[in-house]
């Protein structure tokens, strides 16, 4: 893990091959990086592996399937998560998650909270989509920081997205087949990027604040799935939720 810092550079804010290994491993942890609460988890599981057991304790989270399929239990209830849906755990609940017969990805987002929410399920299905944005935790969930979603641009195509103040982001790329890439750019300047980095399926870059931009290299669609937390939790919440430009 990066160190605590608030510098924006490749060593601090971009971790490679972040899936693939069985059960649940955090990757980004809040003060551990230049994130202030924002944290991501993998959870994965094959159909011999056991169940994945955890607690939510002071966060709330949101479990978002990547590929597979997984059963999770929150707060007494099961859920069958397919790819690109999406549950939301409040904090203080105990969590398990059971692949099946072909096994399960799941990414998790998550951020201190103090509020009171529920669980809250999101089938893909029913996910309105903004042009090839599909917000999965936005205003359709009652959240205290974090929103999510995920965006898939055709080759050659680009995204920006200026980061609101006080909102801290990071986007993890999927749904990349074979050795496909495209590139991510962070800054606080369009004329001085801190970053400029070549990414693949798995790769998680932090964009602790400034401007994003990310272009599909050619041949292949450039998949990612976004997080954000907001620094005030609350009403701040809803600013943090609108999606990038692309053209």
């Amino acid at each position: 893990m990066g160190t605590v810092t608030g510098n924006i550079s490749e060593a601090t804010c971009v971790f490679r091959r972040t899936g693939g290994r069985i059960g649940r491993n955090l990757v980004i942890a809040p003060q551990a990086t230049p994130m202030r609460y924002l944290h991501y988890a993998r959870i994965a599981g094959t159909a011999t592996s056991g169940p994945v057991e955890f607690d939510t304790a002071e966060c709330e989270a949101a479990l978002i399937c990547l590929t597979g399929r997984a059963f999770v239990v929150a707060a007494d209830d099961l859920y069958e998560l397919t790819p690109y849906d999406a549950l939301y755990v409040p904090p203080g609940i105990d969590v398990r998650v059971d692949a099946d017969g072909v096994g399960c990805d799941l990414a998790e987002v998550g951020a201190p909270v103090e509020g009171d929410y529920r669980v809250q399920f999101v089938p893909f299905s029913e996910v309105q989509a903004e042009e090839e944005t599909h917000i999965l935790i936005g205003d359709n969930v009652e959240a205290g920081r974090i929103a999510a979603g995920v965006s898939f641009d055709q080759p050659g195509k680009w995204r920006s997205s200026p980061l609101r103040e006080g909102f801290e982001q990071a986007q993890l790329y999927i749904d990349m087949p074979g050795d496909t890439w495209g590139i991510q750019m962070v800054c606080a300047e369009l004329a001085r990027p801190e970053i400029l980095a070549m990414v693949r399926r798995d790769d998680c870059v932090l964009i602790p604040r400034g401007h994003s931009l990310s272009v599909a290299g050619p041949g292949a669609r450039l998949g990612f799935l976004w997080m954000r937390a907001a620094h005030l939790e609350g009403a701040d919440r809803r600013l943090g939720i609108l999606p990038a430009r692309s053209g």
